[in-house]
């Protein structure tokens, strides 16, 4: 055999080895990764339409042709696996990992939060209206189920929620960013979320203005070594021989600054009237009174009102009797034991017993302390209990009596939460006047305190009725739009509160003596009633001149039923100018005839130099009344953040109008209203 002939069968025999090397080695599978890629992963699995069994790029199952190679390919992973994430996933692995720290009741670091509620509103105020959410069992976020969201829909002529613009009309550039635009007009982009200001002209800024802090002073001269010589040409560098080196700016305005005797510095305050005279304005007052047989305020359940951690239940009430327990508040019915509750001053045998507070803690077992005192019948005291780690005590008028220890948490349960009766297989009722009732997630009070007369809606407030309502059977819930109250039996509205006195807020000016209520309510108009109708627009224009937020809007209306009515305010730069929405609230509500209706909590700031409508709507499904001062002049009607110009009357509306011009709405009518600012 020749050296060719070798050489070629030694090339076969390679060749068959080779081959059947291929088809005899063994194939490794590679398991699956049951976390990152499992099918309900939102990464990458069999249904998240990236990379699945079907798409035709890779599957779960590939194959590793060489599990030693050490390439860190295997399964279609961009790691080896033993690394966390698989299956080209890049994140972290699915389960969040639970701070150490997460239920201690403070947000440490890692973590969003710890035990503790928040206004929804403070989480994304173009997205949600109100609500309380509270913390998720990881520390790691909110559980936003209870809050309150915007409603918006782009196009229908109304800026809601999250949108930034929504007309059809041309808006001038210079109000959408008088810091940038100088001239022009933008349209809305389709999807609300901004303008298209390709045609806005921008401010020009010239940059050859020497700032103040680069003052020039005026012996500068010019270096020699700033004259050049190119091509026998002399060039004098512009900066030194420019008229900035002489600049206005040299001895600015800025530098001897308006502000230097600036009209702040002799604050404005000091020489003009306050928001208001002299004259303290009492702050809403109301209560309701329930009749110590039948009468009682029912809350629904709802996942808040499971306390846990640290909280405080409080109210202001005055006992017309020291009925047997006397139950103030309770969370539980006839077939539970009650997950915590609050009693007045109350008759045991021969003896009259302190206001007290409590919780159960498992379907039998209960943990209480007393107040310190007894408050006499015919008298406003103030009670509240406080669960503060694993110290509870009862406050009697802020003086606390004595506390009790126990550390487990209140029994939660499914029940409404009561105002007024102990509803069990024996009920029992509160007979006198209940004011002010709050709930918190916070230990509120920790040592003696001074009680607020009127309570504050503040960050942890779950809920926070004042019973000012006057009107109809529902308690508002004034800390979000859940928790309203329903009256049943034996109650009664009163206009008798804990605060019969004004509360008065100090102004923040220069005049030691002068006081300012820190929330206003403005009326305006009168009940003389005028002619109902449907698909009406009705309210009022105002001129704005100091800065105020709007809270609350009340429209004095007169039907029977439960109709939708929309509160509107619009806002213009000019009186006779045109009018754009900045705030619509819908409302759906059971009316019983003619009485003011209100809007809920709102948050519209009113700025001083510009002009508002505000005022109500509703559609062709409602014929209903209203009311108006048809004499009124301007100037009658002066208010917190300004005064009355005229009334606005617009007929046949089908929906929100984009905007509106003064001369076309304007009409010499007060429409009745009560505007609250703070």
């Amino acid at each position: 055999m020749n050296s060719v002939t070798k050489i070629a069968w030694c090339c076969i025999a390679l060749a068959f080895l080779f081959l059947g090397g291929c088809e005899s080695g063994t194939k490794k599978f590679v398991p699956k990764d049951t976390e990152a890629n499992a099918d309900s992963d939102q990464l990458l699995g069999d249904e998240d339409g990236l990379l699945g069994d079907e798409d035709g790029v890779v599957t779960d199952d590939w194959i590793d042709e060489d599990p030693g190679d050490g390439d860190a390919i295997k399964d279609g992973d961009s790691v080896k696996d033993d690394a966390a994430p698989l299956d080209g996933d890049s994140a972290a692995p699915d389960e969040d990992v639970v701070p150490e720290t997460c239920g201690n009741a403070q947000v440490d670091e890692g973590e969003v939060c710890d035990g503790n509620l928040i206004d929804c509103v403070e989480i994304d105020d173009k997205l949600y209206s109100g609500g309380k959410a509270s913390c998720l069992d990881t520390c790691l976020g909110w559980d936003t189920i209870t809050c309150d969201e915007i409603p918006h829909e782009c196009g229908n002529g109304i800026v809601e929620g999250p949108e930034v613009c929504d007309t059809e009309l041309l808006t001038d550039c210079v109000a959408i960013d008088p810091e940038k635009y100088s001239a022009g007009k933008a349209y809305c982009l389709e999807d609300c979320s901004a303008y298209d200001t390709i045609t806005c002209e921008e401010i020009v800024v010239d940059e050859d203005t020497v700032t103040d802090d680069a003052v020039v002073a005026d012996d500068t001269t010019v270096a020699d070594e700033d004259i050049v010589v190119v091509d026998d040409t002399v060039i004098i560098d512009e900066d030194i021989v420019d008229v900035d080196t002489l600049d206005i700016d040299t001895v600015d305005i800025d530098i001897i600054d308006e502000d230097i005797v600036d009209i702040d510095t002799v604050d404005i305050d000091y020489f003009e009237q306050d928001i208001l005279p002299d004259v303290d304005v009492p702050a809403p007052c109301g209560s309701v009174r329930l009749d110590g047989s039948t009468g009682y305020i029912e809350v629904a359940h709802n996942a808040l009102l499971n306390l846990s951690g640290n909280w405080t239940i409080e109210a202001w009430v005055n006992q017309d009797t020291e009925a047997d327990q006397s139950p103030i508040l309770r969370k539980g019915n006839t077939l539970t034991y009650p997950a915590y509750y609050l009693y007045g001053t109350y008759n045991q045998i021969f003896t009259t017993e302190a206001p007290y507070g409590g919780y159960y803690y498992d379907t039998a077992t209960s943990a209480a302390a007393d107040g310190g005192s007894t408050p006499s019948t015919g008298t406003w005291y103030h009670v509240a209990f406080v669960k503060n780690g694993s110290t509870i005590t009862t406050f009697i008028d802020g003086v606390p009596g004595t506390s009790a220890t126990d550390a487990n948490n209140s029994y939660a349960n499914s029940e409404s939460l009561f105002f007024g009766s102990r509803r069990s297989s024996t009920p029992s009722y509160f007979d006198g006047l209940i004011d002010e009732i709050r709930i918190s997630s916070v230990a509120r009070y920790t040592t003696t305190f001074t009680p607020q007369e009127r309570l504050t809606n503040e960050a942890n407030t779950i809920g926070l009725w004042h019973f000012e309502e006057g009107v109809n059977n529902i308690a508002t819930n004034s800390a979000g739009a859940t928790l309203d109250g329903l009256l049943v039996g034996g109650v009664t509205w009163e206009s008798t509160c804990a605060a019969e006195g004004p509360i008065v807020t100090p102004d923040d000016d220069v005049m030691p003596d002068e006081d300012t209520a820190g929330t206003v309510i403005d009326t305006v108009g009168s009940t003389e009633p005028m002619t109902g109708g449907t698909s009406r627009m009705r309210g009022n224009f105002y001129s704005c001149d100091t800065d105020r937020t709007l809270t609350e809007i009340e429209i004095y209306l007169t039907y029977t039923g439960t109709p939708t009515v929309y509160f509107e305010v619009y806002e213009s730069t000019a009186l006779n100018g045109t009018y754009y929405p900045i705030e619509s609230v819908t409302v759906t509500s059971s009316m019983s005839g003619g009485a003011f209706y209100s809007s809920g909590p709102i948050d519209v700031a009113l700025y001083a130099g510009n002009y508002y409508y505000i005022g109500a709507r509703w559609g062709s499904s409602y014929s209903m009344g209203y009311a108006a001062d048809t004499a009124a002049a301007v100037g009658d009607y002066p208010t917190a953040f300004g005064t009355w110009e005229m009334g606005m009357l617009e007929d046949g509306v089908t929906s929100a109008p984009a905007s509106f011009l003064y001369d076309d709405v304007m009409y010499d009518y007060a429409y009745y209203q009560r505007l609250t600012t703070e």
